[in-house]
């Protein structure tokens, strides 16, 4: 008897130990309905937690309360979509208590959505939706396999008998991408304008060895580029790290001849000036 009391004692401590060690129930991020935001992250032993955000000019220091919770409320911000992670001595971390994922190549960012008065771009409404699917293929460049996203309009059916008018010619064609990928939109489109009719460069890092191999010493037909692309425009805002490169970039093509246009809005290297630069560029995609 003695022994079976003792066995319940323990289990009884360990069960009160679990309990103690459990961690408080932490919702992150709050949206208020100022527009201001908390946000809230548990670590018993960290010594120092810091938010990190586009929606703040420089990161900022959380305050830790007595069951470990550390928190921080941001001011009312402009109605957006804002990446942002926590930093806890030194280590980037996503928000645990928040299940949107902004997959960027190098981190794994949360993101904080401040809805508008009025839906913005990114908003869901009420219209029909696309798809988009995940699909894996050989990279025969690379010597591996890569990840491919593919978006298929409402009401696509991969057996179906509806003709998309898609991939059959270059005026069905663009090419597009931001910073990085702004930069192999350039290495991609300007080469094969026979290919794509449509490039769209969005603050394009360019300092690359394809594109010095590609645009050093270039003389290009411009005068058939300039028939064969409807559109060829560059995007960047003033407080871009890369706006003064971009300036000699976009200065060399209207040398070369090029019809280029340039759209230049305020903000940094941000997501969300990304997807302005999009959007803009879709609505000259797609016209009736």
């Amino acid at each position: 008897m003695r022994k079976i009391l003792s066995i319940i004692s323990v289990l009884i401590f360990t069960g009160i130990a679990a309990v103690a060690q459990r961690p408080p129930s932490v919702i992150s991020p709050e949206v208020h309905p100022d527009k201001s935001i908390t946000f809230r992250f548990w670590s018993r032993n960290a010594g120092e937690v810091i938010l990190n955000s586009e929606l703040l000019p420089k990161p900022v220091a959380m305050t830790r309360d007595e069951s470990g919770v550390w928190s921080v409320k941001v001011d009312s911000v402009k109605p957006h979509i804002y990446p942002y992670c926590f930093i806890a001595d030194g280590i980037r971390i996503a928000d645990p208590n928040n299940t949107l994922i902004f997959a960027n190549e190098r981190f794994k960012f949360s993101l904080v959505d401040i809805p508008g008065d009025e839906p913005l771009i990114h908003s869901l409404r009420n219209v029909p939706h696309g798809k988009v699917s995940y699909r894996y293929y050989d990279s025969k460049t690379l010597g591996r396999t890569r990840q491919l996203v593919i978006y298929t309009p409402p009401g696509f059916d991969v057996n179906g008998t509806t003709r998309y008018p898609v991939l059959t010619d270059s005026k069905n064609r663009a090419v597009a991408g931001f910073s990085v990928g702004g930069g192999q939109t350039l290495n991609i489109g300007l080469p094969n304008t026979d290919k794509f009719a449509y490039v769209c460069s969005y603050a394009p890092y360019t300092a690359t060895e394809e594109y010095r191999k590609n645009f050093t010493d270039w003389t290009p037909d411009a005068n058939l580029m300039n028939r064969q692309m409807k559109l060829f425009s560059i995007s960047i805002a003033t407080d871009d790290f890369l706006y003064e490169s971009v300036k000699e970039n976009l200065a060399m093509f209207r040398e070369k001849g090029l019809n280029v246009e340039i759209q230049i809005l305020e903000g940094g290297h941000t997501w969300m000036n990304c997807k302005k630069y999009l959007t803009s560029s879709l609505q000259q995609l797609f016209k009736d």
